[in-house]
Parts: C-alpha cells; sequence; structure tokens
C-alpha cells in the first residue's frame, strides 16, 4: 500500500458511491466512482495512481443520480494503492479534500449518516 498523508480527517465518512468528474487545467476530464464521502472530503477509485500528484487542485463535481451535490475545488490529499491480498482496504484510488463544501452535500450526508442528521 502507498499512503502518503497520514489519517487526518475530521469528519465521519459515509460509504456511499456517487460519480465524481475530475476536470483538468487542459479541459481533459474523467469520470470516477467514490469509496465514500464526507463533508469534507471524497475518496475516488482508480488504480491508476499516476494521473495526480499530491498536493494537485483540480475542479471536482460529484452527483448521485441527476443531482448535483458538489462542484468546486478540491485537493489531493491521499493515494492509496491496494494489493490484492489485502482484506482491510476496500480500494485503491485518491483521496481528496473539498476546499468548500455544498449544502447539497452536506443535506445528502445528512440522509447517510445518522449522527449529521
Amino acid at each position: 500500500m502507498i499512503d502518503m498523508w497520514e489519517e487526518r480527517r475530521y469528519s465521519v465518512r459515509a460509504q456511499v458511491r456517487v460519480i465524481g468528474t475530475l476536470t483538468s487545467e487542459g479541459g481533459g476530464s474523467l469520470e470516477f466512482e467514490t469509496e465514500n464521502l464526507s463533508t469534507d472530503g471524497v475518496f475516488l477509485i482508480t488504480e491508476d495512481l499516476t494521473l495526480f500528484e499530491i498536493g494537485s487542485e483540480v475542479d471536482l463535481g460529484l452527483c448521485a443520480g441527476q443531482e448535483e451535490l458538489y462542484r468546486g475545488a478540491a485537493v489531493v490529499v491521499r493515494a492509496q494503492k491496494v494489493n490484492a491480498n489485502s482484506d482491510s482496504l476496500p480500494a485503491s484510488g485518491y483521496g481528496l479534500y473539498l476546499e468548500k463544501p455544498s449544502v447539497r452535500l452536506n443535506s445528502y450526508l445528512a440522509e447517510h449518516i445518522p449522527s449529521l442528521g
């Protein structure tokens, strides 16, 4: 496992799957599925850990069905590579910090995390 960011979560995570879209400065975009969400972060699933550097700022969109939950800046804070033999880690991918979480995202999470409601 590659974990380039020590554990510093302040928010409770919900194991929910939504679609994440990252847009680069060059205009290209990539679509990902999330492993989990919190009020200030998201974990995007991908096996390709060559896409972003830790500390990179990206434009992130998060959608649940047709509902846009978040659109704005995010910072790549973690890269995690899971070995095939790992039972403790669910997926490889990137952890992103959301700079300005939206009211819609917080409302959506309140439905999925009882302690937030």
